[in-house]
């Protein structure tokens, strides 16, 4: 019988080992991120292209005078990630007054695509890249996100951004 039991007490002893090594360790990945560490992954620091977007009235801004600190979120409404991202900067920024952010419309008329922020009850300032020369010149994914500092991109978020990355945003 002690034979028998020889197998089952290993087992158990090497998984007991295993917890005493791994499973009371802080070094499991449970640890809490500072801001800084949220978003270092993201840092960047590159030079806005020379890239002409308009507002819905048509009034031309160029992003290379751009100062910031802002966040530049680039969009469509064919986009369903990009409609959930919206909905989570807007509540953001309503928690949050000091954060600046301007949203970059891909491709789609200024009446499509403000028809899709009023479905989704999206506020945020809209501009439109009627042409694509954001996107190219940004090599962007859809959605992607940009803080701009001093004219200059300091991180960038390809994707949807997480209500953890824009909180950490306002520590820079």
């Amino acid at each position: 019988m002690t034979a028998r039991l020889v197998g089952p007490v290993a087992f158990l002893a090497l998984v007991a080992v295993g917890f005493l090594m791994f499973g009371a360790s802080d070094s499991t990945g449970n640890k809490q991120l500072t801001p800084a560490e949220t978003i270092a992954p993201y840092a960047t620091n590159v030079a806005i292209p020379n890239i002409q977007i308009t507002d819905a009235a048509g009034k031309e801004t160029w992003l290379n005078k751009l100062r910031g600190p802002i966040l530049i979120t680039l969009w469509s409404g064919e986009c369903p990630e990009c409609k959930e991202g919206l909905k989570d900067i807007e509540t953001f920024v309503k928690g949050n007054t000091q954060f600046k952010v301007m949203l970059v419309n891909h491709l789609q008329n200024p009446e499509t695509a403000n028809a899709v922020l009023k479905k989704n009850s999206v506020t945020l300032p809209t501009y439109f890249d009627h042409n694509g020369d954001a996107f190219r010149a940004l090599s962007a994914t859809m959605p992607a996100s940009y803080y701009i500092i001093e004219g200059r991109i300091r991180y960038f978020f390809p994707g949807r951004i997480s209500t953890e990355h824009l909180q950490a945003l306002l520590t820079q």
